[in-house]
């Protein structure tokens, strides 16, 4: 997500705690503080009502990385002459999209760390805490160096606020990404565009290689109200003369993109047409497929083993490899230099890995039999993805990939979301469907707006119910599904709610490990 201009009402932080407080506790409160002041930025992401299209300023956030020393980090258009060192300083990936932009950018950071490179990752929003935003070698920073981050950026921060340049909550994330990735001395960074792409605050940055996952109807309200506007903002990304990957499909959302990249002199990689994703076939870890490379890439095909369920990251793995070919050659032509090549070794290692938090993420609960899905779809495009996994799922003779019916959904959505769309999607795969609302955003739908969508969408008074606290209705759904499958979804903010209670319920089967698991516990 991205941020709207205007006025803060910033929390300060304690700088000069009692000596009655115990260094644990002074480190808690000192992360608490620092959360809370980030949160005390203007907040798109928080924000329950627009009163019209919000206003961007990339020049702000290209003089908050300039105070910052990170002006080499910036695209020549945005430096200032006399700044930090003018060459591009890090291997840089941008990725945008309506859906798969965050699974994408995960795979490209996996690749690349299997390659041995340290690798930053900047992905938003966070599902249960503001750290999962930065991450290393896909580790998120530790509370300490949040605390750190806020120490060291927060007096340019006040000092632009004294100018009247109030820095947004996305910009300084943004800057703060970055500088931390800077700071760990990164050999490169994987930047998620939070929304759009041509004013997203990430668009400050020089890139490597860029890439549009796909085009689909999500904020309108902010990038346009058709697929071909949608397209143009997300392909402002592109620069000039920087290799660029497009998985779009719709063909008029398509035919933007193609005409931009040619506007920007890109040379534009396209999926099924310079590269496929082909014989995509479910195993009981995922899917594997083969990926296929032909007219502008160099004839090559591999074998791809992916642990993620749903064909269409099948799509985003193909997309992730291009991405990682590109850099890679792109890099050994001119700098920065990508510090260790990727080959094909670690391309396969960095996908037979990789972990995609809140992707059709699935715990079994002990004891029960009934298996729990997470997914952080929240679009009519990426609920359509979600529905075609279930459904292609729902008839296997795979005890280990099954969803066994009884499906029952738990859904809450935002209120700028089509919720009319999303649950007629659902209503074809739910046999009970449990209507919420979750509590950490004011942009919620109201509990009985989601209950009105999917009674218009034909699911029957009984098999419908509301229960206004996420928790409450995550109970209710384990008491229908009877050995089946609930399925949560609609919302980052809903999934970060009940993650971790679907943690503490389940042995998770999916990109959990003990070290992990038990780090969500203790936090949750």
């Amino acid at each position: 997500m991205n941020d709207v201009v205007g006025s803060n009402d910033v929390s300060g932080l304690n700088t000069n705690p009692t000596s009655s407080v115990s260094p644990t506790e002074f480190e808690s409160t000192a992360y608490a503080q620092a959360v809370e002041y980030l949160y005390g930025r203007i907040d798109y992401e928080r924000q329950a009502t627009h009163s019209g299209p919000p206003v961007f300023r990339l020049d702000r956030t290209a003089e908050l990385f300039t105070k910052l020393g990170l002006s080499r980090y910036l695209h020549p258009s945005y430096r200032v002459n006399g700044s930090d060192d003018q060459a591009a300083a890090t291997p840089l990936v941008h990725i945008a999209g309506t859906k798969g932009k965050g699974s994408t950018s995960t795979m490209v950071s996996s690749i690349l760390t299997s390659a041995g490179n340290r690798v930053g990752l900047y992905t938003s929003p966070h599902l249960t805490h503001l750290n999962e935003r930065f991450r290393i070698d896909g580790v998120p920073c530790t509370d300490q160096q949040l605390v750190d981050l806020v120490g060291c950026v927060r007096p340019v921060v006040e000092a632009m606020d004294a100018r009247g340049q109030c820095v947004s909550f996305f910009e300084l994330t943004t800057a703060m990404a970055v500088l931390y990735f800077h700071q760990q001395r990164c050999d490169a960074i994987v930047l998620e565009v939070g929304l759009g792409g041509r004013l997203d605050s990430t668009n400050v940055c020089q890139s490597s290689v860029t890439a549009v996952t796909s085009i689909g109807l999500d904020h309108q309200h902010v990038l346009g109200e058709t697929v071909q506007e949608i397209a143009a903002e997300k392909a402002g990304i592109f620069k000039s003369g920087v290799p660029a990957v497009c998985g779009v499909r719709d063909p008029d959302a398509r035919q933007v993109v193609h005409e931009i990249a040619k506007q920007r002199q890109c040379e534009l990689f396209q999926f099924q047409c310079d590269y496929q994703a082909e014989d995509i076939v479910e195993t009981e870890a995922g899917i594997q497929f083969r990926y296929r490379t032909e007219g502008s890439i160099a004839a090559s095909q591999l074998d791809v083993r992916l642990p993620l369920i749903g064909n269409h990251q099948a799509d985003n793995a193909s997309a992730a490899i291009t991405i990682c070919r590109l850099l890679d050659q792109a890099t050994q032509n001119s700098l920065p230099l990508l510090k260790h090549r990727v080959d094909q070794a670690a391309i396969e290692k960095g996908l037979v890995t990789v972990c995609c938090d809140g992707r059709l993420e699935c715990f079994q609960l002990k004891d029960h039999g009934t298996r729990l899905v997470l997914d952080t779809a929240h679009n009519p495009d990426s609920v359509g993805a979600l529905c075609r996994a279930v459904r292609s799922r729902i008839q296997s003779d795979r005890d280990e990939v099954i969803f066994r019916q009884p499906v029952v959904v738990v859904f809450g959505t935002s209120r700028d979301k089509d919720v009319a769309s999303m649950a007629a999607q659902l209503a074809t795969i739910a046999d009970q469907v449990i209507g919420t609302q979750y509590c950490t955003n004011p942009r919620a739908l109201s509990v009985d707006a989601v209950v009105s969508a999917f009674r218009d969408a034909g699911v029957r008074p009984e098999n419908l119910q509301a229960e206004l606290m996420p928790d409450s209705a995550l109970q209710l759904a384990l008491g229908h599904a009877a050995g089946g499958t609930v399925i949560v979804c609609g919302s980052f903010y809903l999934a970060g709610e009940l993650r971790p209670t679907m943690i503490r319920m389940a042995a998770p089967e999916a990109g959990l490990d003990r070290e992990t698991t038990t780090g969500l516990l203790a936090r949750s």
